[in-house]
C-alpha cells in the first residue's frame, strides 16, 4: 500500500511537470521495469533490493537512488539493513520534491507508520493526529486502513500465476475473529501475573485464507475484550495449513511482533543453520522497522515436515518466562533447634517417642524405597536411609542411638494454602501445601519441610494413527491440545519460590516494594496467619506470621507441647532453604541469540530470585555464578542443575525428565542429599552458637577455666565428625559429583574447619590455664611443706645443739614453755599470714 501511495503521488507530480518525473507503469511487472521502457538518467528505487537489478541499471549510464526504511534478511541469509528512521514514503516525498497538500499528509502519515509499525504504530500516530478521538473510533479508523493495505496486498498477490485469491475485506476480518476457538485455534503463553511488561506470544494455527486478517482479527479480538491497550505490541506466531489438506499439514509460518527478536530470526536464517535444521528449501525473509516481520513458506508442497519442525524451534527459543511447564515441584526446608538447654533432654525424648512409635493417626514414619535405599554407601544406610526394622534397632540399642538415624515423619494436616501478593498489582498466587515433613537428625536438630507441587500436563492424546507422538515430533500441536490449562508458567514458579521462603520480615524495603504479603489459609479461605513482607521488621522473629501458623497447624498439632514458636529458634536466616525440580515443556534453546535469556532464568531459579527481564545482578557476575554453581554433566541432554548456598534447582525437558530425573532423582535420592547438607550445615552452626555461649565473653570467665558446658560440646563434634557427617554418600560418579558441589556451595568444610579451630585454640588455652594451676599448686605445696616443716627444724635443732638448748633452757624458765615445739609454733603463726597473703589473689581466682 506504502508502494502504491508513492506512485500515486509521484505521478501526480508527474503530470504537473512530465519533463522532470517519469513513472513507468508497473502493475503487470512485479517490480521491474519491462525492457521497453524509456528510463530517464536518474532511476528511483522504492522497495527493489536486488543488486544485480541496480548494477545494471548502473553500467547503462543511470544514476542509482535507493529508498528503503527496513531491515531485510533475505532467503540466502544475506543482510541488507536500510533502516533510517523515516519511512519510504517520506524520503520519497523529500527526494522527489513532492508537496502533497495537508489533508494527504495526514493520510501518508498513517499509511507510513502502518508500513514501519503495524497497529501499534498506526493507532499511536492516529491518536497524535486526532487526540479527541473515543476509544472505538480509534479501532474502526485503525482497522480501516489496516483493510484498505490487506486489499492492495491481496490485489498483489491474485497478480501471481501459482497463488490463490486470498479476501481481504471487511467480511473476511468479521469471519476471522468468529473462526477463533473454532477453525481458528489460538493458545496464549502469558504469565499469571499479567503485569504490562512480562512476556507473551500468541500461537495461532489457521486456514491459509484468513492470511492477509488474521492479525487485525486477533487485535481486534483482544481490543473488544479490552485484554489489551491499543498501542501494545502482540508477539504472534502464526501457523497457517491449506485449505483441504489434513489439521497438522503446515504450508507457511509468519510471525510478527517486536524487533527485539530479530537477532533469534538472523541465526535461523544463516544458511548452515537452515541446512541442520532441513528448512532450506523454504522460502524465507525477515523484514524489521519498528516492528518484525518473518515467513517461512513451502511453495513446492513438500515440505511440511520441515516448517513443523522449525515450528517447533520457533517456540522453543520464543518461550522463556512463559514457557508452560509440564510438573513442578519445590520442597522449602526450615533447620530449627530446641532452645530450652534446661528441657533439652525431655523435649529429645519426646519427639523420639513420636518419631519411633507415633501417637496420632495423622503422623506416619516416612521411609526410603529399595531403589533410594540402594543408591546410598552400605556401611550408611543405616544412618541416612534407615529401614522401619532398623529404627527399632536403634532405639531397642538406647536413645543416643537414635541420634545418628536420619528420621522422617509426614504429617497429614487438612487443607492448607499460601497466598502470596506481590507489591506491584499482579493477581494474587494461591498454592496448596501438598506435603509436611518433619525430620530428626543429632540430639537437638530438626527440619521441618513444606512441599508444593503440580503436574500440569495430561497425556497427550493419539494422533489419526493411533500413535503417541513423541515429545520432540509436533510440539505446537500439543501446545494448542492445551488451550485450557492454567497452570503457573515458568515466571510464575520463579516468583512462589521467591516469596514462599520468607518466614519473618527481616528489613523494610523502599516504598514501591512494601504491600508484598504471605497468607496461610485453609480450605475455606480463611485467613490463619498472615506475614507482611518488608513493611516493618518483625517484632516476633524468628517464627511469626504465616510459618508460626504452619508450625501450630502442621507438627503443633501432634507436637504441640514442642513444636510451637516459642521452643524452637532458626538455624538460618528469614529465608527457608529451597530444593526445587522443574519439568519445561518443549525443548532448551540453543541458538546464541536466546541462550543469554535462558541463561538469566537459570540464575533466578537457582539463585531463588523473582521473575525479572536479563539478570537479577549484573550479568558478568551472575554469569560467573551461575557458572560455578552449575552442574553440566548432562546439560547437553536437556538437564540443568543449579546449586547455591541455600538452594538445589533442577530444570529439565522431556519425557526422560520428567519420569526419571523429576519423578524418582530429584523427588529421593537427591533431596536426601541436600536435607543430609541442610543437617550439616544446622547442627555446625547449633555448635558454633554453642560454643560461644559456653566460654562467655568476659575475660573474667575465660580465667576461671572452661566450663563443663564447653567440654560437654566435645563429644558432640566428635559425633558429627565420626557419625553424622559423610563426605561421600554414594558410590555413583553423578552422586559423588552433586553431593561435592551441594557441600562446597553450603560451605561445610570451612565450617567446620573454623569450629574445629576454635575448639583447638579453646583446648590451647585451657591446657595453658591447667598448666598454670598445676605450678600454682606446686608453690602452694611447697610453701605449705615449709611452713609445717619449720616448728620440726627447729625443735631438732635445738635439741641437738648445747648452746641453743641452754639457751632454750633459759627462755623456758623466763617463759614457762616446756616443748620446744612451742618455738616452731610461733615462727608458724608468724610467717603463716605472710604466706597467705602472699596466696590470697590465686586463691580468689580459683
Amino acid at each position: 500500500m506504502e508502494t502504491q501511495e508513492i506512485f500515486a503521488l509521484a505521478k501526480t507530480a508527474a503530470r504537473q511537470n512530465a519533463s522532470r518525473l517519469h513513472v513507468p507503469n508497473l502493475a503487470e511487472s512485479d517490480g521491474v521495469p519491462p525492457a521497453d521502457v524509456d528510463l530517464c538518467a536518474t532511476v528511483v528505487l522504492i522497495g527493489i533490493r536486488d543488486a544485480a537489478f541496480a548494477e545494471r541499471l548502473r553500467n547503462a549510464g543511470k544514476t542509482v537512488l535507493a529508498i528503503e526504511d527496513a531491515c531485510h534478511v533475505n532467503n540466502d541469509g544475506t543482510r541488507f539493513d536500510g533502516r533510517s528512521g523515516v519511512s519510504r514514503i517520506e524520503q520519497a516525498i523529500e527526494l522527489l520534491g513532492l508537496n502533497p497538500p495537508q489533508e494527504v499528509r495526514e493520510r501518508i502519515e498513517r499509511i507510513a507508520a502502518n508500513a514501519r509499525g503495524g497497529i501499534p504504530c498506526l493507532v499511536e500516530t492516529i491518536r497524535r493526529l486526532l487526540p479527541d478521538l473515543e476509544r472505538g473510533v480509534i479501532i474502526e479508523t485503525a482497522l480501516a486502513l489496516r483493510l484498505e493495505a490487506a486489499a492492495a496486498r491481496a490485489a498483489y498477490i491474485a497478480q501471481q500465476k501459482t497463488a490463490e485469491s486470498l479476501p481481504a475485506d471487511q467480511d473476511a476480518l468479521q469471519a476471522a475473529r468468529e473462526a477463533i476457538g473454532g477453525a481458528i485455534r489460538l493458545r496464549v503463553f502469558a504469565t499469571n501475573r499479567r503485569l504490562k511488561d512480562d512476556p507473551e506470544l500468541i500461537l495461532v494455527h489457521a486456514p491459509e485464507r484468513y492470511r492477509l486478517v488474521l492479525e487485525d482479527a486477533i487485535y481486534a479480538d483482544r481490543w473488544q475484550n479490552g485484554t489489551d491497550r491499543l498501542d501494545r505490541r502482540l508477539d504472534i506466531l502464526a501457523l497457517y495449513q491449506r485449505d483441504g489438506v489434513r489439521e497438522a499439514s503446515l504450508a507457511r509460518i509468519e510471525f510478527r511482533g517486536s524487533a527485539e527478536h530479530l537477532p533469534l530470526f538472523e541465526e535461523i536464517l544463516v544458511p548452515e543453520r537452515r541446512r541442520a535444521w532441513m528448512t532450506d528449501r523454504l522460502d524465507a525473509r525477515a523484514v524489521v522497522n519498528d516492528a518484525l516481520q518473518c515467513r517461512f513458506a513451502d511453495r513446492s508442497g513438500t515440505e511440511n515436515t520441515a516448517l513443523s519442525a522449525l515450528a517447533d524451534h520457533l517456540l522453543d527459543h520464543l518461550l522463556i518466562g512463559n514457557r508452560p511447564l509440564r510438573a513442578w515441584r519445590t520442597s522449602f526446608l526450615q533447620p530449627l533447634r530446641l532452645a530450652n538447654p534446661e528441657r533439652l533432654e525431655d523435649e529429645r525424648r519426646v519427639l523420639l517417642d513420636t518419631a519411633v512409635s507415633p501417637v496420632a493417626p495423622g503422623l506416619t514414619r516416612s521411609f526410603a524405597d529399595p531403589e533410594e535405599r540402594s543408591y546410598f554407601l552400605s556401611h550408611l544406610r543405616r544412618h541416612i536411609v534407615p529401614t522401619q526394622e532398623e529404627v527399632g534397632e536403634s532405639a531397642a540399642d538406647g536413645d543416643r542411638s537414635l541420634d545418628t538415624v536420619l528420621l522422617s515423619f509426614e504429617i497429614k494436616s487438612t487443607p492448607l494454602y499460601l497466598r502470596i501478593t506481590r507489591s506491584d498489582g499482579a493477581p494474587p498466587c494461591r498454592q496448596r501445601i501438598r506435603a509436611q515433613y518433619l525430620h530428626l537428625f543429632a540430639a537437638q536438630c530438626l527440619v521441618f519441610e513444606w512441599v508444593m507441587d503440580d503436574e500440569t500436563d495430561e497425556p497427550m492424546p493419539p494422533d489419526a494413527d493411533g500413535r503417541e507422538p513423541r515429545d520432540d515430533e509436533r510440539l505446537w500441536y500439543e501446545y494448542l491440545r492445551w488451550t485450557e490449562t492454567t497452570g503457573p508458567v515458568l515466571a510464575d514458579l520463579l516468583d512462589l519460590n521467591y516469596y514462599a521462603r520468607f518466614v519473618y520480615s527481616s528489613f523494610v524495603a523502599e516504598k514501591e516494594e512494601k504491600g508484598a504479603r504471605v497468607d496461610l489459609l485453609d480450605d475455606a479461605d480463611r485467613e490463619l496467619g498472615t506475614l507482611e513482607l518488608w513493611r516493618d521488621v518483625s517484632a516476633d522473629q524468628p517464627c511469626c506470621g504465616w510459618f508460626a501458623a504452619l508450625l501450630r497447624e502442621g507438627p503443633g498439632r501432634f507436637c504441640g507441647g514442642i513444636i510451637n514458636s516459642s521452643r524452637l529458634a532458626l538455624l538460618s536466616d528469614d529465608r527457608a532453604r529451597v530444593l526445587s525440580s522443574v519439568v519445561a515443556a518443549g525443548g532448551p534453546p540453543t541458538l546464541a541469540a536466546t541462550t543469554d535469556a535462558f541463561d538469566a532464568m537459570l540464575a533466578r531459579l537457582r539463585m531463588v530470585d523473582p521473575f525479572g527481564r536479563g539478570f537479577a545482578y549484573d550479568a558478568a557476575f551472575a554469569r560467573d555464578e551461575l557458572r560455578q554453581g552449575s552442574y553440566r554433566r548432562f546439560a547437553g541432554f536437556g538437564t540443568h542443575y543449579g546449586i547455591s548456598p541455600h538452594s538445589f534447582a533442577c530444570l529439565t525437558f522431556g519425557s526422560y525428565g520428567r519420569r526419571v530425573v523429576h519423578a524418582n532423582h530429584m523427588r529421593t535420592m537427591y533431596r536426601r542429599m541436600f536435607l543430609l547438607t541442610v543437617f550439616y550445615r544446622a547442627i555446625l552452626q547449633a555448635l558454633a552458637h554453642d560454643i560461644s555461649a559456653a566460654l562467655g565473653t568476659t575475660q573474667g570467665a575465660r580465667e576461671r577455666g572452661l566450663s563443663g558446658t564447653y567440654l560437654a560440646l566435645r563429644p558432640q563434634l566428635l559425633t558429627f565428625t565420626n557419625l553424622l557427617w559423610f563426605p561421600t554418600v554414594s558410590s555413583q560418579v553423578q552422586g559423588v559429583e552433586l553431593f561435592n558441589q551441594v557441600q562446597a556451595q553450603a560451605g561445610l568444610s570451612a565450617e567446620y574447619a573454623l569450629i574445629e579451630k576454635e575448639i583447638a585454640d579453646t583446648d590451647a588455652f585451657g591446657r595453658a590455664l591447667s598448666e598454670s594451676r598445676r605450678n600454682r599448686l606446686a608453690i602452694a605445696a611447697t610453701v605449705l611443706a615449709a611452713l609445717f616443716g619449720v616448728p620440726a627444724a627447729v625443735a631438732t635443732l635445738i635439741a641437738n645443739n648445747a648452746p641453743l638448748a641452754g639457751l632454750w633452757a633459759k627462755l623456758r624458765c623466763t617463759l614457762g614453755w616446756d616443748d620446744p615445739w612451742l618455738l616452731g609454733l610461733v615462727t608458724l603463726v608468724v610467717v603463716a599470714p605472710l604466706v597467705g597473703w602472699w596466696l590470697w589473689p590465686w586463691l580468689r581466682r580459683r
